[in-house]
């Protein structure tokens, strides 16, 4: 858990569908899932499953970032959403989400950075599923911290030139290897 002006955020990603199995501290004030959170064969039961125990997490704010293998995002995407509706669960699609004095600017898709460093601005957090290395020009919107997933190795990232803290946060080999 990070602690960023006194808010307590707990970040993980990459469980592929062995979210149940995990431990999310009770005392987070903001809890992110940096994607892939299901193993996708495009099954509404498998999102169901995460959202249903994403919600009942408690958290002043839950955000959700899709990963690649959250493929509905890609084949329907208007289908993925309507999955998070009703939920009290902020669905991070290139957007951004306050929380006390802090910002998130949750960015799902590469292809979309273009419009990220129009809108971004200076994000407090960036959260995204994809690593820096992996999202040309995400430097330039220097966050004060970028929480990722994706690279399962766990491998560290060292801080920006502008200061910016990375934390890959995925927890695949650490699930795989308990369970």
């Amino acid at each position: 858990m990070m602690i960023v002006d006194g808010v307590k955020i707990f970040a993980f990603s990459d469980t592929h569908g062995l979210h149940r199995k995990m431990l999310v501290p009770c005392d987070a004030d903001v809890v992110i899932c940096a994607g892939d959170a299901v193993e996708d064969n495009l099954s509404p039961e498998d999102y169901r499953d995460f959202l249903d125990w994403f919600e009942a997490v408690p958290a002043g704010l839950r955000i959700f970032v899709p990963g690649n293998h959250e493929l509905i995002f890609m084949i329907a995407p208007k289908y993925g959403e309507l999955l998070f509706k009703d939920r009290d669960i902020f669905l991070g699609l290139n957007a951004v989400v306050y929380h006390r004095a802090l910002s998130f600017y949750c960015f799902a898709f590469p292809e979309m950075l273009p419009r990220v460093i129009r809108d971004a601005g200076m994000a407090d957090v960036l959260v995204s599923h994809y690593p820096p290395d992996m999202i040309p020009g995400s430097v330039a919107l220097e966050p004060r911290f970028h929480v990722f997933g994706h690279d399962h190795s766990l491998k560290d990232f060292p801080d920006s030139p502008s200061g910016t803290k990375y934390f890959n946060v995925s927890v695949y080999n650490e699930l795989n290897e308990k369970f």
